[in-house]
């Protein structure tokens, strides 16, 4: 006997602690991250916005599509983002697909919200990216 539990024998309960605490912590932090980074991208689309009035052009510049893109983008991933943060945090607290015995199978939201937020933060870099080669 070496102390290993049986791998036959039944499963102990999960006891979390306080990992759903600091699961959403970090949902969190991320959602303000990518909060920041969508003002700071709308400031340079509404800087560029104003210098493209100020310079008496009949239409946009390139700079300003280009901006209002990544703006866009932005917004739209921010929002994927919060979206799949949401189902995360009713999952470990319990109230959503995902719970053990739930339709989203044990204990996880699914690969798609996570493959979607993955794809949301990914989306954003590269909108910030492309907003500071314009600006």
């Amino acid at each position: 006997m070496t102390g290993q539990p049986d791998a036959a024998g039944p499963a102990a309960p999960r006891d979390p602690g306080l990992q759903p605490e600091r699961t959403s912590l970090a949902w969190r932090r991320t959602v303000l991250s990518m909060l920041v980074a969508d003002v700071f991208i709308w400031r340079g689309w509404l800087v560029s916005l104003g210098a493209d009035s100020e310079s008496g052009t009949s239409g946009l510049s390139a700079q300003s599509l280009g901006l209002g893109l990544c703006a866009t983008t932005a917004a739209g991933t921010t929002a994927v983002l919060i979206i799949c943060a949401l189902v995360r945090l009713r999952v470990l607290h319990g109230r959503g697909p995902g719970v053990p015995g739930g339709p989203g199978g044990p204990g996880g939201p699914g690969a798609a919200v996570l493959r979607a937020a993955a794809a949301s933060v990914v989306a954003l870099a590269v909108a910030a990216a492309a907003a500071i080669f314009l600006v």
